[in-house]
């Protein structure tokens, strides 16, 4: 799902008030994912038509691009990288538009790789401090390391 390009799909929308910017059916809160979710677990069209408030011409859009996506052929990155091969870096308008796309991004890793990465963040302010994390006290009964922060 992460993969695709839905800004692309004119049948869905991101709407950063709304379910924190996760793309939507267009004039819905019906999370595009559910979709997905729910034909993974074996639900029918039928049964997904009955069961959230969406039609059937929205999700044969959905299913449509999805299918239409996957099967152009994989374009080397193009998008994310300049001809040295150095990544581009993705200018924001705003401080609300870079938090949505922050916030998007983490909601599409799965639990296992956001909680590594918080992880990481512990570790790295535990070092910052100079103290040692003591193998054997659970995350949850560690002191609280509160770091300055740099613009206030």
């Amino acid at each position: 799902m992460a993969s695709l390009d839905w800004s692309k799909c004119p049948a869905v929308e991101s709407v950063p008030g709304r379910l924190s910017g996760a793309w939507v059916f267009k004039d819905t809160r019906m999370p595009v994912s559910a979709v997905f979710d729910n034909l993974e677990a074996g639900a029918t069209i039928d049964e997904i038509i009955e069961q959230f408030d969406i039609t059937r011409e929205q999700i044969n859009a959905v299913l449509e691009f999805a299918a239409r996506s996957l099967d152009t052929p994989a374009q080397s990155h193009a998008k994310n990288e300049r001809k040295d091969g150095a990544p581009t870096i993705r200018k924001y308008t705003d401080f609300e538009e870079m938090k949505a796309d922050e916030y998007r991004y983490w909601q599409s890793r799965p639990p296992h790789e956001r909680l590594d990465a918080v992880d990481e963040m512990i570790q790295a302010a535990y070092a910052i401090k100079g103290w040692e994390i003591e193998p054997d006290v659970p995350r949850l009964q560690r002191p609280f390391v509160r770091l300055p922060c740099p613009w206030s």
